[in-house]
């Protein structure tokens, strides 16, 4: 798959045990921190095993310089919870990630699995589909 020079795609794999309701990204470069989140619109859950796709442009970035050091924090919301721009959950549904680091320079393609069992445990296992790095990268 080609990445436009001015992209970043990132493909996130879900391979939990149940379903759930959002896929929270915070992103944060240099102090300038973002928050995003996947979810379908008509309120039905993340299937446990989908491909969730999200592609930045340089515009989204205020220095590009700086993405040699993107961090990223991923949460999942087990139940189906309405979007809201704080990213505000009830604890229960909330399974908050440890935050990784990535060399994320633009025309870049990330792959990233996420695995889990029993209780929502959640191991993230990051491949970047580009120079052949693979990592594994903290477990929750």
């Amino acid at each position: 798959m080609t990445v436009a020079s001015d992209e970043i795609r990132l493909e996130i794999q879900l391979d939990v045990e149940k379903d759930i309701g959002l896929f929270i990204i915070d992103r944060d470069i240099a102090g300038n921190d973002f928050s995003g989140g996947i979810s379908n619109v008509d309120k039905s859950l993340l299937k446990h095993d989908e491909l969730l796709i999200n592609n930045y442009t340089k515009e989204e970035f205020s220095n590009v310089e700086d993405l040699n050091n993107l961090k990223l924090r991923f949460s999942i919301i087990t139940k189906y919870v309405d979007p809201n721009y704080e990213n505000v959950y009830p604890e229960e549904y909330t399974k908050v990630m440890e935050p990784i680091y990535i060399d994320a320079n633009m025309e870049r393609h990330i792959d990233l699995q996420l695995q889990g069992i029993r209780k929502m445990d959640i191991n993230l296992f990051l491949k970047i589909n580009r120079n052949a790095e693979n990592s594994l990268v903290e477990t929750v």
